[in-house]
């Protein structure tokens, strides 16, 4: 298994051994690999492997030996400010003196990331030129076809033996309990990083450990009498901070490693309202990075319109010679009314109103979005379909092209227009409703609160299925329902778009064998035609997915449901490394054994990384409103979680401390402190 440490802009991703050797590994930066060979070996001959780990993200140690088991090498390596650092210590424990040739094989191939996942058919291509060596210094260089020179500088601590065929080679003499170290520094970058001077590996640990710290404290505390949640939600912190990049406006969450390690709208705008209860600041930073990059124009070769919100941020030569339409891309309906909502929540936890203020405009355009481009026929539903056959054909979170299906297998055409995405403009409409009619605009709050009611009203004409009591998964073209039965309808749930009775059938229908995998809701039901527990969008259990299920849940008062999907996400946990919930898993039926992993999930990933802090929301059954400064709970505590003891949440600024914990059949509270600020339980159903 692979592992992988990032910080801000370069991750870097290599065997267990701590080696790149593999076509998929590297040390990456802004879309492109600047390291592609690193390989170790002692005596030629690679070392034995005997134990890794890179649980911290920022950190990765790793320990081998040679093959008389006498000599230990220590692989110790983080990234930090562009730069991946490495001290390699080797240490003889036998009885006699050592003399060994340490060699590292090195290269940079300075490949897009699209090449690295196979993309083919390059129109042009730059070249690599002459390394450039010093005693303890090699610079790697690459000229591309967009004019921008990259380059790989790699420094030593130690004076280089001999360089032949990339590699370079050390002469280590060890007698009996001596140790030698060498650092190595790998710096990304472009033409300035000829003049990087190496940086002071323990200096540069404890800055990166320390940021890690201060994360942490400025995270909302959560202890629980359930171990293995108080673990999930650690981890769930930890791989946030990890995500975080910043693009000029604020922390953003990229989206997955190693693919997808940029900015989604759909994506990173979910993981910002998943994380709000943890953290505000995603949110912020989410927020004005979309705004930033909203469309401005219409342009078919990357979808962009007026008011759009992005689907995709890439950097590199690709993009920069406009190969790939994705500097960046705009093919996704659902991130428009995200956004809307994102910043409706944010508002509704932080009481911000000068933040509200700024990205109003922007609001304003996403809006002017919905009703003039996202409903392409006037029928009151946002539709997709791609204006270039470079974009993607589905533009809902399942994005695969064999996603939107009938329950025979037919694959819908488009214009589609997605159950869930409905349920998200409906949300926004309502949202946005309300924040018009707090800036005193009750005209245009009527207006909003007018279209969404006969958004839901066609809605359930349209979508319900009444022979199956279920919400079509989309409309094709001809607005034939597509009827497979699929999770996506219980998003409809977190939007509030249903009436009762119908979200009551959606909600049983949800937990049901056919959809209930034992872990977690799978994303189809397994007695459609195009049911493949091992696909990737067709009966795979996505912990996001869940997680927006669950918030629906907690939102109409289904309980019951909510204590069983969270007792399988959380059982399912225990069986992934580190108990970092993975970007997805197969949907095979809960046995004896753990979930079954998908071969090429991300991992982290980061609506999957801020599920465990949305589980908890909807345990807690919160709603949060920092304006009229309340908080309001209607638990629903699975079986092993019994006491939940909440300290330094923010809301409006002000932090709030609680416990909620179960009392026979009750669930009680705690108020610890509220300075300013109403908690109340409130019990929730019928809507």
């Amino acid at each position: 298994m692979y592992k992988v440490i990032k910080e801000d802009g370069v991750f870097v991703i290599t065997s267990e051994s701590g080696d790149i050797e593999e076509s998929t590994l590297g040390m990456f930066y802004q879309d492109t690999r600047y390291l592609s060979k690193y390989e170790l070996k002692i005596n030629g001959k690679k070392p034995v492997f005997l134990s890794a780990s890179a649980d911290r993200n920022y950190f990765k140690e790793v320990y081998l030996a040679d093959e008389k088991n006498e000599v230990i090498i220590a692989r110790k390596s983080y990234v930090y400010k562009n730069t991946f650092n490495e001290r390699i210590r080797m240490t003889n424990y036998g009885l006699r003196t050592s003399e060994l040739f340490l060699t590292i094989e090195l290269d940079a191939d300075f490949k897009h990331m699209f090449e690295v996942r196979g993309f083919a058919g390059r129109r042009s291509a730059g070249k690599k030129l002459a390394s450039i060596v010093e005693p303890r210094k090699i610079i790697l260089r690459y000229a591309g076809s967009d004019n921008v020179l990259r380059t790989t500088v790699i420094t030593f601590s130690r004076n280089i033996s001999s360089l032949e065929d990339g590699r370079v080679g050390f002469k280590v003499e060890l007698g009996p309990k001596e140790s030698f170290d060498l650092y190595v520094c790998v710096h990304a970058g472009e033409t300035s990083s000829e003049n990087y001077i190496t940086s002071d590996f323990e200096e540069d640990f404890k800055a990166i450990c320390e940021s890690y710290d201060l994360w942490f404290g400025c995270c909302t505390k959560v202890l629980t009498d359930s171990c293995q949640f108080n673990n999930l939600y650690r981890r769930s912190l930890a791989d946030l901070r990890m995500l975080l990049s910043d693009f000029g406006e604020g922390p953003v969450a990229v989206a997955g490693i190693p693919w997808f390690a940029v900015p989604f709208g759909r994506d990173s705008i979910i993981t910002g309202i998943q994380a709000l209860l943890a953290n505000t600041e995603i949110a912020r930073g989410t927020l004005r990075t979309m705004a930033k990059y909203q469309g401005q124009k219409v342009d078919a070769w990357s979808d962009e319109e007026p008011g759009k919100i992005m689907h995709e941020l890439r950097q590199g030569e690709l993009v920069n010679t406009k190969e790939v339409p994705f500097g960046p891309y705009y093919g996704t309906l659902d991130a428009t009314p995200l956004f809307l909502i994102l910043l409706s929540e944010y508002y509704n936890w932080t009481g911000d109103k000068g933040f509200l203020n700024e990205l109003f405009p922007a609001a304003e355009k996403a809006l002017e979005w919905m009703e003039e481009y996202g409903d392409r026929d006037g029928d009151c539903f946002l539709e997709y379909i791609r204006d270039a056959e470079s974009g993607l054909v589905n533009q809902g979170w399942k994005d695969s092209k064999d996603s939107v299906v009938f329950g025979d297998g037919r694959l819908a055409d488009p214009p589609i227009a997605l159950a869930e995405i409905q349920g998200y403009a409906y949300d926004a409409f309502m949202r946005m409703a309300r924040i018009y009619g707090e800036l005193g605009k009750e005209k245009k709050a009527a207006g909003l609160l007018k279209k969404a009611a006969d958004l839901k009203e066609r809605f359930h004409r349209a979508f319900w299925m009444e022979d199956k009591k279920y919400i079509a998964e989309a409309l094709d073209r001809e607005k034939r329902k597509v009827d497979s039965v699929t999770s996506n309808p219980g998003h409809c749930l977190w939007s509030g778009m249903l009436e009762y009775e119908k979200a009551a059938y959606v909600a049983d229908r949800l937990l049901s064998d056919e959809l209930f995998s034992g872990w977690g809701i799978r994303t189809m039901s397994s007695r459609e035609a195009a049911y493949n527990p091992a696909s990737y969008h067709n009966g795979s259990v996505w912990p996001h997915d869940n997680s927006l299920i669950a918030l629906g849940l907690a939102r109409y008062g289904f309980k019951e449901h909510l204590k069983k999907l969270i007792n399988g996400m959380i059982a399912a946990s225990k069986y992934f490394e580190y108990y970092r919930l993975p970007e997805l898993f197969c949907g095979f039926i809960r046995e004896d054994g753990g979930p079954v992993r998908y071969p090429v999930a991300c991992s982290p990933q980061a609506w999957a990384a801020a599920t465990p802090i949305a589980l908890l929301q909807a345990m807690l059954g919160m709603r949060v409103d920092a304006a009229k400064k309340y908080v309001e709970l209607n638990p629903a505590l699975p079986e092993d979680i019994k006491h939940i003891e909440i300290r330094e949440m923010l809301i409006g600024g002000e932090p709030v401390d609680f416990v909620v914990y179960r009392l026979g059949d009750d669930v009680m509270l705690e108020i610890l402190r509220s300075k300013g600020i109403k908690i109340i339980m409130k019990e929730r159903g019928r809507q």
